[in-house]
């Protein structure tokens, strides 16, 4: 987000937004699928680079971030037919992640959550960072 963008909203907003970006944790990287690296940037404080490693393991992934590994399971699938929403053609599936060290040493106590938008949206994707 850029100046002119950032001078738009309202305060509220801009420091909701900030606080937001402070939370983003390297834990967030083990339950992306495609993204190996997250810069954030924020107004005031220095960027926060936060970047994963990960390798294929029978029946895991082991994921590196740091000095930390986790083993990281997946499951994915069809929803059953009790859970499927009749009001859509498209059959709905799930995808559920599991992630620990194997010396259960991590403190960070959130699930992290995702529920796929179910209208379409245009979101620019950008290599380059903006600042808030």
């Amino acid at each position: 987000m850029g100046n002119a963008d950032r001078d738009r909203l309202p305060k509220k907003f801009v420091k909701d937004i900030n606080d937001q970006l402070g939370e983003i944790t390297e834990e967030i990287l083990l339950f992306l699928n495609h993204v190996r690296k997250i810069t954030v940037v924020r107004t005031g404080k220095a960027a926060v680079i936060l970047s994963s490693a990960k390798k294929k393991r029978p029946g895991f992934e082991l994921v590196s971030i740091g000095v930390k590994e986790w083993r990281v399971f997946r499951r994915e699938g069809l929803l059953p037919s009790e859970l499927q929403d009749g009001n859509k053609e498209e059959k709905q599936h799930f995808q559920l992640k599991v992630a620990y060290q194997d010396d259960l040493s991590d403190t960070y106590r959130k699930l992290f959550n995702f529920f796929p938008p179910s209208y379409p949206y245009h979101f620019p994707a950008s290599s380059t960072a903006h600042s808030i």
